[in-house]
């Protein structure tokens, strides 16, 4: 299970455990990008840097305030606090982050018609798709950041239907101090790709399921 690919709370640490991914896939998604581009679930901002700093326009979403301070720490501050763009307020929507780990089933429909209705008539969605609800668990997954903190993250995961429960603990260990431990549980939530294929084709003319560097993305286009 990719976990590296949600990035869970406490933020500033799992930012630190998790290399942010756009140095490898931006080169395979470039074309993808077109006029303003709005980012949903767009976390710390990681993504939004790259994409600024290679020519686009760029603005951020995330249902969490305390997500965005660290994108305010960037010098990003086209970041707005919300789940859904304005009305015809952009070409394209983005969300590298997995955001239907997010999103309930019983929301599904609600949420990718307020997508719809927030792009242009040419606009596309780019969203990358996290784990199925037939994923396999075998070993606990163990991270560590080695910096002026050293950070150790052991995470268990149970799936109970389409529920994914993480149980993680992490050790934290800053020199001249005592290690300290601190507990973390979220819940994610998983999805067929075909289910949500089918969803946006309610509301999409085209849509397909790619796989790119290795992880599975979903592309829509509205007319």
């Amino acid at each position: 299970m990719n976990i590296d690919q949600i990035l869970c709370a406490p933020f500033e640490w799992t930012e630190k455990i998790y290399p942010c991914s756009a140095d490898k896939e931006y080169p395979h998604l470039r074309s993808y990008f077109h006029g303003r581009v709005i980012e949903v679930f767009c976390r710390g901002g990681r993504w939004g840097q790259y994409l600024l700093s290679n020519g686009h326009i760029w603005s951020g979403m995330d249902v969490d305030a305390q997500i965005l301070e660290l994108a305010f720490l960037r010098g990003l501050f086209s970041v707005s606090v919300g789940l859904l763009p304005l009305k015809d307020s952009c070409d394209m929507i983005f969300a590298p982050m997995a955001p239907f780990s997010m999103i309930a089933h019983d929301a599904c429909d609600s949420f990718i018609k307020g997508i719809h209705e927030a792009l242009s008539s040419k606009g596309t969605v780019l969203f990358a798709l996290w784990e199925q609800p037939d994923v396999q668990i075998d070993t606990p997954l163990m991270y560590t950041y080695n910096g002026q903190e050293k950070l150790v993250m052991a995470c268990s995961v149970e799936v109970s239907g389409h529920i994914a429960t993480l149980d993680m603990e992490w050790m934290v260990v800053k020199e001249t101090h005592e290690p300290y431990f601190v507990q973390h549980t979220e819940k994610r939530i998983l999805h067929h790709a075909e289910d949500l294929r089918r969803q946006f084709a309610i509301y999409f003319s085209d849509v397909e399921i790619l796989t790119i560097v290795g992880r599975q993305w979903l592309f829509a286009k509205k007319t």
